[in-house]
């Protein structure tokens, strides 16, 4: 084959690479249009739509303090709002509930905005 039929080849293959690229993109966007219109007709809207730590210009560290007094809320002995944190999105990326059974929640100490650990105080 000659260098001419090479170069043919291999432009027609990445204009059919490049086709294909183009129609999935294609593809998802309308299934996202799709999906904005399901959750737009959808009756399951979030209670509320408006950010009150925006509204409020909060600052971050005020933020951090905020979402660390929430993980410490308990019901019984159970810190349920950071154990239901960890399961939604800890537990995947391989974090055990068992390694934490009463918590030490921090805020902006240090250089981390919101530290969760394993209290070993008796």
């Amino acid at each position: 084959m000659s260098d001419l039929n090479e170069i043919k080849t291999i432009l027609a293959l990445l204009k059919a690479y490049d086709a294909a690229i183009k129609e999935e993109i294609f593809e998802n966007l309308v299934l996202s249009g799709q999906l904005k219109d399901v959750i737009d007709s959808s009756e399951n809207k979030p209670k509320y739509s408006l950010n009150l730590l925006d509204v409020f210009n909060v600052a971050e560290p005020l933020i951090s303090k905020i979402i660390s007094l929430i993980f410490k809320y308990k019901r019984g002995h159970d810190y349920v709002l950071c154990r239901s944190f960890v399961e939604e999105f800890l537990v995947d990326c391989g974090f055990d509930l068992e390694w934490i059974k009463r918590p030490s929640i921090t805020a902006e100490t240090g250089r981390i905005d919101i530290g969760i650990e394993e209290n070993t105080q008796s």
